[in-house]
């Protein structure tokens, strides 16, 4: 009986490996295009968001939410967003590197599904549509590893 409980353990010790728990704080920020003030909690964000092609337009950013998530494989974790879209993310992969891991999303916002990758360290940025008539809405998800 016990080298049977023993073979089942070293059999499925490799699927028990795979399983990838992430916790990811997600920002929800709005961005204006004319307004040039910016919330001084979002200094690191504003800078990735500089760096980035895609939200260059914008010129002031205001925090308007918080919130972790916690994801798997097999288990989405999932926000209501202040625009009222709906926001889920699961994780397909997590490769490990010295200071650089890369992790791989599937992310959707309402209907729109796709697949994302950025390095640990870094902001995954994403444009979530219209916050306002003047604002749009944008994520910054941050996914901390620790090597």
């Amino acid at each position: 009986m016990n080298k049977l409980i023993l073979a089942a353990l070293i059999f499925c010790s490799p699927l028990l490996a795979e399983e990838v728990f992430l916790t990811c704080q997600v920002t929800q920020i709005a961005a204006s295009k004319s307004s040039t003030k910016s919330d001084r909690s979002l200094k690191k964000i504003v800078k990735a968001l500089a760096k980035d092609s895609a939200f260059q337009e914008y010129k002031g950013f205001r925090s308007v939410g918080k919130k972790n998530l916690s994801a798997t494989k097999h288990k989405e974790g999932k926000a209501q967003l202040k625009n009222k879209t709906r926001f889920a993310m699961k994780v397909i992969s997590v490769v490990r590197a010295h200071r650089k891991n890369t992790i791989k999303l599937d992310v959707s916002l309402g209907d729109h599904r796709e697949t994302k990758s950025f390095i640990d360290r870094n902001y995954l940025l994403l444009n979530a549509g219209e916050l306002s008539s003047k604002e749009d809405l944008i994520l910054a998800v941050s996914c901390p590893l620790f090597p």
